[in-house]
């Protein structure tokens, strides 16, 4: 049996839905821009904290000034802003689905990103491991 047009007990756990799925991708931004910071502090370059800091500033202002000055409003296309720093902004405007579709693509960069922290981490170890036993 559908629920009805103006079943409140319906709407109100679609919005915790909604609101549940809005934190999982304010976490999981958040879990990518840290990873990106680790990856800019394995680098080799002078200065890494000031780089790390700068393009966490960035990836985390930029892309909402861009898009509010191309014109991309919230609520006519709430689905770029489901990937920006602030998706809470859009899930109003956004359906269930693809809030958690925009929480898979997330998952998947965060996964990829990893992958090659992990990969950075594991070179590094070798190289250290290296250099303590050439030293003996």
């Amino acid at each position: 049996m559908p629920p009805e047009p103006f079943d409140t007990e319906h709407s109100e756990n679609f919005d915790r839905l909604k609101v549940l799925l809005a934190v999982a991708l304010s976490i999981s931004i958040i879990m990518i821009y840290a990873t990106i910071a680790q990856l800019i502090l394995l680098l080799k370059t002078p200065k890494r904290s000031f780089w790390a800091i700068g393009t966490i500033g960035v990836v985390t202002f930029v892309p909402p000034i861009i898009l509010e000055f191309l014109g991309i409003s919230l609520w006519k296309h709430p689905t770029i802003w489901l990937f920006s720093t602030f998706p809470w902004a859009a899930i109003q405007y956004s359906g269930a689905t693809t809030i958690f579709m925009a929480f898979l693509a997330q998952l998947s960069v965060l996964a990829l990103l990893n992958f090659q922290l992990t990969r950075q981490v594991r070179l590094a170890g070798e190289s250290a491991t290296k250099a303590l036993l050439a030293g003996r």
